[in-house]
């Protein structure tokens, strides 16, 4: 938090994109202080630690993997109703009110550059308990934890998730983390899949997937949530299809391109990507969805926009 009050104290004298480059280039200068200044971070070896020789805490000595999995979920309850408190407080309320027009928070008399400085401080509150349960469980810190890819991996999270939502953040964490999990021991091409997911999020879904079920609770609340399973079941079915075609591919691009010969196995096929008729396949499901999301996809809008009017259900 400290640290947090130190850059701050700067940084948040602007907004928008200024202070997004002002916070990245304070994060690359720390990544690259890790390296310059090898006494005090580890250099490249980075700074490694023994949690079972740390004191007892209530009893317990955190040697075994539940034991820290209790720790760390105990301390994720707490920080996310803290932060949920805060949120609460008349400094949270004004920082969504400054985010969405400072210009008229600063009319009705509070200052911009507090309200961000206190919600700074408050953010490095919880990046350092964060930053400490990950020591606990890694047992290791090197350069590469402060380098571009976290931060990178952080706003993948939060804007996948949603960032006008309070649980758009924890939600967009859980996809990503499930999909790193699941996509890294299958394939090779994880991050771009991550990749090509934060674009169709940001292109199609700019309110991310808590605001695209916030958007839902009208619907859900007059109990016509019936009327769209028909049209977005059929909409999803061909855009899976679609999907699956175009991660073919790609996987088969990857495999011709890193000069593999013989069979890759894609989903429940085994395919010879240096053959012609597994191309045609992917092909065929890429247009076969494309055009049929293409023809689904306006009634779907449709029958949302019906079952969203007021009136009976």
């Amino acid at each position: 938090m400290a640290f947090a009050a130190l850059f701050g104290s700067f940084s948040t004298r602007r907004a928008g994109t200024v202070f997004s480059m002002i916070s990245l280039g304070v994060a690359e200068l720390m990544a690259a202080s890790s390296l310059i200044f090898d006494k005090f971070f580890g250099g490249e070896e980075g700074i490694t630690t023994n949690r079972s020789k740390a004191p007892l805490l209530l009893g317990l000595e955190f040697t075994r993997d539940r034991q820290v999995y209790y720790l760390i979920a105990f301390w994720l309850f707490v920080a996310t109703l803290a932060m949920y408190a805060f949120s609460r407080t008349p400094v949270g309320r004004m920082a969504n009110a400054v985010r969405d027009n400072p210009e008229r928070a600063e009319f009705v008399g509070y200052s911009q550059h507090r309200v961000r400085f206190v919600s700074f401080c408050a953010a490095g509150f919880f990046a350092g308990i964060a930053g400490g349960l990950f020591a606990v469980n890694y047992e290791i810190l090197t350069a590469e934890n402060m380098g571009l890819n976290a931060s990178g991996a952080v706003l993948l999270m939060a804007y996948i998730g949603g960032i006008g939502a309070f649980v758009g953040p924890i939600l967009g964490a859980v996809v990503f983390t499930f999909l790193q999990s699941m996509l890294s021991d299958y394939t090779g091409m994880w991050l771009l899949y991550l990749g090509i997911l934060f674009l169709a999020t940001v292109l199609f879904v700019p309110m991310g997937l808590a605001g695209l079920l916030m958007l839902h609770a009208p619907v859900w609340r007059a109990r016509r949530v019936g009327r769209l399973l028909g049209p977005y079941v059929l909409t999803g079915a061909l855009g899976f299809v679609a999907a699956v075609g175009i991660i073919g591919l790609l996987e088969m691009v990857h495999f011709v391109a890193a000069g593999r010969t013989g069979t890759r196995r894609l989903f429940w096929l085994v395919v010879a990507p240096r053959t012609l008729m597994p191309w045609l396949g992917f092909a065929a499901l890429v247009v076969a969805g494309a055009v049929g999301v293409r023809w689904t996809g306006p009634r779907a809008v449709a029958a949302f926009a019906e079952a969203s009017r007021p009136g009976r259900p």
